[in-house]
């Protein structure tokens, strides 16, 4: 799995990338956290660190407006997500991996995706 942010295409992408898979048939707590402060990112599995990444120095807000935010889907011809969110959160900070632990399933069995990023 893999978490990318650009605001210059393909050739600007800054990305975490997991050699980890979804469980199939199961609902997933999956979040994705970036720390402008240190500038690093990491994605989360059921509240479980699984890959990290530094030199991420872009977060959502540092791409101004933007036209094609999608969730499940990409700007290219990647196929969609076979699947479904039922929640969807974005913090005004990175949480801390306590923190993220604290919202996975299934202690909150109501959280599928959420990002988070420190402005």
């Amino acid at each position: 799995m893999e978490f990318s942010i650009s605001s210059t295409g393909i050739p600007g992408q800054q990305s975490v990338i997991s050699a980890d898979q979804f469980p199939l048939n199961m609902e997933t707590h999956y979040a994705v956290t970036i720390d402008a402060a240190t500038d690093i990112a990491g994605i989360y599995i059921n509240g479980s660190l699984v890959a990290t990444s530094s030199g991420v120095t872009l977060t959502p807000s540092s791409l101004g407006n933007t036209t094609s935010n999608y969730l499940g889907r990409s700007q290219f011809a990647d196929p969609f997500l076979i699947g479904s969110i039922n929640e969807f959160r974005i913090y005004d900070n990175a949480l801390t991996a306590a923190e993220v632990n604290a919202v996975s399933w299934p202690a909150h069995s109501n959280v599928f995706l959420s990002l988070a990023w420190r402005l």
